[in-house]
């Protein structure tokens, strides 16, 4: 069997717990709580092992919260690679409200500065803390789409570790997206094409909707 590795950017510290009414304002008693560890890389490991198969989790862990997170990986059984970071653990935290039969999920907002999205052919969705603003794409003829999602995460990455404010490292993302599907099969963005279809990406900001 070929061993399989997960990595986790942002894990949590997951708890659970039962109640008989969430309601406003009032204390909400709870019973029956566990915690998990928890990130979409690290619960894959979990069933991963829990299938019989054999699977080693990086993840990264801070703060005072970290050393939560690190018992809880511990106590899994799965092999593990921590990474230590400054910033604290998240912690999510969800209720099963008995009387109504719904979940409630506590979980903490805000740690997200920019997203983008690519949307193919359609141009990217660029969401910050002052506004959310769409990119529309540029029309080429495509020749493949293979590495059009890598390009446009390397580009966006790119612009902004050069210090490019969002919309600008966002026009930058979809110009190299759309340069890689002007290339055959495997072959990534060529530098000509980035140069030359950044212009024209430019000149659609000034019309994108927010």
């Amino acid at each position: 069997m070929k061993p399989i590795v997960t990595l986790s950017l942002n894990p949590a510290i997951d708890g659970a717990a039962e109640a008989e009414t969430v309601r406003p304002i009032h204390k909400v008693r709870t019973w029956s709580e566990r915690y998990d560890p928890g990130g979409g890389g690290i619960n894959a490991a979990r069933v991963v092992q829990e299938l019989g198969g054999a699977a080693s989790a990086i993840y990264l862990s801070g703060g005072t919260t970290g050393p939560v997170l690190d018992g809880l990986v511990r106590s899994s059984g799965i092999e593990s690679v921590r990474i230590p970071v400054a910033d604290h653990t998240r912690i999510s935290h969800t209720v099963h409200d008995r009387s109504s039969g719904l979940e409630f999920r506590f979980v903490k907002s805000g740690a997200a500065k920019i997203v983008a999205l690519t949307l193919g052919r359609d141009g990217a969705l660029l969401a910050t803390r002052s506004g959310l603003r769409r990119l529309a794409g540029v029309k080429v003829i495509a020749k493949s789409a293979v590495g059009a999602g890598d390009s446009f995460l390397a580009a966006m990455t790119l612009g902004l570790g050069q210090g490019r404010d969002p919309e600008d490292a966002l026009a930058l993302a979809v110009d190299a997206g759309t340069a890689a599907v002007l290339t055959m099969g495997t072959e990534i963005c060529r530098r000509e094409d980035v140069e030359r279809i950044y212009q024209e990406i430019k000149s659609t900001l000034a019309t994108s909707t927010t």
